[in-house]
């Protein structure tokens, strides 16, 4: 702190005789001992605002004995210099599970009437329809929410949270929870794999919803979806899961055709021949061969299969895609 003074800005009319004492602070690398600082000062008589002269005053000059106390010294820990022009980290922790576990709730799953308790991360999510071919011709549709989750509650608390929600229980030795609630037909299911505890949901959605169709499979490639000689569609399937690195999507359409099992291959074999990495793999099946073409284009991993369960028949085409 500087040393200060203060004059009359006011010509003195008679002298001064009187020594202006001079406050002496402590500054910054000042001695820190008791030992005494003696300063002094000559008393300067104001004649008029812009001359001084010395005093004739016959009075000695005051000594003024000022003692600087003992500087009290507090040590702060080394702190690292902040960057200004860096933007700081989160101070929030990272989610464990977002690294392992990448699915999300579907459009359309009916979260009102089956809730996802006590979620801690998505593994899978899916939508299937089953067409009425499908169902042994029945003239009715299957469409079924599937949903497996990563969860921290109990067998007993999913048990208890679930059947409260029931309308109408039904005795299930599989399911935790098994029922009815405004014609939802629900289960749930909880299971320990070990480093997880995880729920299965299932959702089965009333055929008086008018749901003829899969509403998600609005990207379905227009190539791939040119399906051959078409007689019925069976099933649309779209699911989210957690593949690594960041999860991934699946979708397929399966379907009954007009035409030949050979015209069949010829027809997919010229569709995919000219991708990547390209291949034709044969399995035994229940009622006799089927037939995987495999290969990667327009950045999907696609995949046909004629002959589903060994049917001629029958084809399914999907596509496989990370997110």
């Amino acid at each position: 702190m500087p040393l200060s003074s203060c004059q009359s800005d006011t010509p003195a009319t008679t002298p001064i005789n009187t020594t202006t004492p001079v406050l002496t602070t402590s500054l910054p690398g000042a001695p820190t001992t008791s030992d005494p600082v003696y300063t002094t000062t000559n008393s300067l008589t104001t004649v008029n605002p812009t001359s001084q002269i010395p005093s004739t005053s016959t009075t000695a000059p005051t000594t003024i004995i000022t003692t600087t106390p003992t500087a009290t010294i507090t040590t702060k820990p080394a702190t690292t210099p902040v960057n200004t022009t860096t933007p700081l980290p989160p101070t929030s922790s990272i989610d464990p599970y977002a690294q392992h576990y990448h699915g999300y709730l579907l459009g359309g799953y009916p979260e009102d009437i089956w809730p996802v308790y006590g979620s801690l991360a998505i593994d899978l999510c899916s939508l299937d329809i089953q067409f009425p071919a499908y169902n042994n011709g029945r003239d009715s549709y299957y469409n079924n929410y599937n949903v497996v989750y990563v969860t921290d509650k109990t067998r007993e608390e999913i048990q208890t949270y679930y059947r409260d929600l029931l309308q109408t229980e039904k005795e299930s030795s599989f399911y935790d929870s098994l029922g009815i609630i405004d014609g939802y037909e629900v289960s749930a299911r909880w299971d320990d794999w070990g480093s997880d505890t995880i729920v299965y949901l299932s959702v089965l959605l009333p055929n008086n919803l008018g749901i003829t169709e899969n509403y998600l499979q609005t990207d379905f490639p227009e190539w791939l979806g040119d399906l051959y000689n078409l007689d019925e569609i069976w099933q649309e399937h779209y699911a989210c899961n957690s593949n690594p690195p960041n999860g991934s999507i699946l979708s397929s359409k399966m379907f009954s055709h007009s035409g030949t099992s050979i015209e069949a291959m010829e027809y997919y074999q010229a569709l995919l021949k000219d991708g990547d990495n390209y291949t034709e793999t044969v399995k035994a099946e229940t009622n006799g061969n089927s037939t995987t073409l495999s290969c990667a284009k327009d950045g999907l991993s696609v995949k046909v299969t004629i002959g589903v369960w060994g049917k001629q028949e029958i084809i399914q085409v999907a596509y496989f895609k990370y997110s």
